[in-house]
């Protein structure tokens, strides 16, 4: 919004930043597309490890090597990665609120949103965009909510192919997913996630 010229744009955020996200932390093509147009992407590939091979594992144990040119994917911390994006708004005289936890919408009397409450603060707006996620606690959307659970660790010292991240599909995980990515020379991220519901929608360990 402010790259076109939208002025008096406020970005609220519960957390405050830099901060420790879970996330495999790759950015696809596409993603890195993005990033350029947003302004960040030339730190994004400085700060980033470069990837141009994956490697895909199926659920009857075959491999597939696919390999691009170099740095077609790259693999950054959210840590930093969101950061940029904080840091670039602010550059473009977006009002950045961090620690900013909101728990509910302010409607006037016609039952249009015009702003939001926390704690301690009202902020009103013309036009208000949650971006909560896909468990928004404003979202209108009938629809059940789904749950997966993630388990990640870093090893460091382990010997993989450089610039080449792993998928693993694995029947004890279908439908979901294993996953290795490289962060740098010497650290990689693994990671599985899974079904987190049982019977009935309820959350499983």
């Amino acid at each position: 919004l402010a790259q076109r010229g939208v002025k008096g744009v406020v970005l609220v955020d519960k957390d405050r930043f830099p901060r420790e996200k879970t996330c495999g932390s790759a950015l696809s093509p596409n993603g890195l597309k993005i990033a350029d147009e947003l302004g960040i992407g030339v730190e994004v590939k400085r700060l980033g490890y470069h990837i141009h091979s994956l490697k895909v594992v199926t659920p009857g144990n075959r491999e597939m090597h696919l390999t691009t040119s170099e740095g077609a994917a790259v693999v950054l911390l959210r840590k930093h990665f969101d950061n940029l994006l904080v840091d670039r708004a602010q550059q473009l005289g977006v009002d950045f609120r961090g620690g900013f936890r909101i728990s509910e919408l302010v409607r006037d009397g016609r039952g249009r949103v015009v702003g939001v409450r926390g704690k301690d603060q009202e902020i009103l707006a013309d036009y208000v965009v949650a971006a909560d996620g896909a468990h928004s606690i404003f979202s209108t959307d009938p629809r059940p909510k789904r749950t997966i659970s993630t388990l990640m660790g870093w090893w460091e010292g382990m010997q993989f192919a450089p610039g080449t991240m792993e998928m693993i599909f694995d029947r004890n995980l279908s439908p979901l997913y294993g996953w290795m990515f490289a962060e740098s020379e010497v650290r990689v991220k693994i990671g599985i996630c899974m079904d987190g519901e049982g019977p009935g929608g309820r959350k499983t360990a």
